[in-house]
């Protein structure tokens, strides 16, 4: 059994609840350490498509509203909301970051692909096939988070305060891609981005969240 009792304001499926198991019999354990080495940059991925459904959403909401919008601005810069070119301008900014959130996705899962690929027994390749992985999911989280959260908040730039709505419920998408983007740090991806570039530090491979140990 599952329980949703973790309380973020947004994703609320991707918390860590409770889970219970009853009369469980267990074949087989392996422990975090020892599995395969691009474990995390597949659990990174999922968060990855998570942000650009996120942002794909957004597109497909912002089309909607500006659509059907008919309320306009005494200073705007066209009688339809539709035509005005900043409004345009916006909703292609939003085009863009779901495009690339979505590029973004489907190129470490290439990444990954290709670690997955690689005999076990090459260790050295397997070693490198992982550690390109980890870094280009780390690449990809510090820029596909602040995609969507910047084409979340955006989306109220093409709208009036009728944006604001609750009944509209548009605020959920950056509750969500903050949610999202809030599990892994970004400060911390860059941190090993950066490290890597400087001095060549390889990436973490089988890091987890509750405590530091030095």
């Amino acid at each position: 059994m599952v329980h949703d009792d973790w309380d973020g304001f947004g994703q609320r499926g991707t918390g860590t609840g409770t889970a219970e198991f009853h009369d469980a019999h267990v074949d087989d354990l392996v422990a975090f350490g020892e599995r395969h080495p691009y474990q995390t940059a597949l659990y990174q991925l999922n968060h990855l498509a998570s942000l650009a459904g996120i942002t794909r959403a957004v597109l497909v909401d912002v089309t909607r509203e500006v659509q059907q919008r008919e309320r306009n601005f005494s200073h705007a810069n066209s009688s339809r909301v539709r035509d005005d070119p900043q409004v345009l301008a916006r909703v292609g900014e939003i085009w863009a970051s779901a495009y690339t959130t979505e590029a973004l996705a489907l190129k470490v899962a290439e990444a990954i692909d290709a670690a997955a690929l690689v005999d076990p027994a090459d260790a050295d390749g397997l070693q490198k096939a992982s550690e390109r992985a980890e870094l280009e999911s780390s690449a990809a989280q510090v820029t596909a988070s602040q995609l969507a959260i910047d084409a979340a908040s955006n989306l109220f730039d093409t709208l009036g305060a009728s944006g604001t709505s609750s009944a509209r419920g548009l605020d959920r998408h950056w509750r969500n891609a903050r949610t999202v983007a809030s599990h892994n740090p970004r400060i911390f991806k860059a941190k090993v981005l950066g490290a890597y570039q400087v001095n060549g530090t390889p990436p973490p491979y089988a890091w987890g969240i509750g405590r530091t140990e030095r």
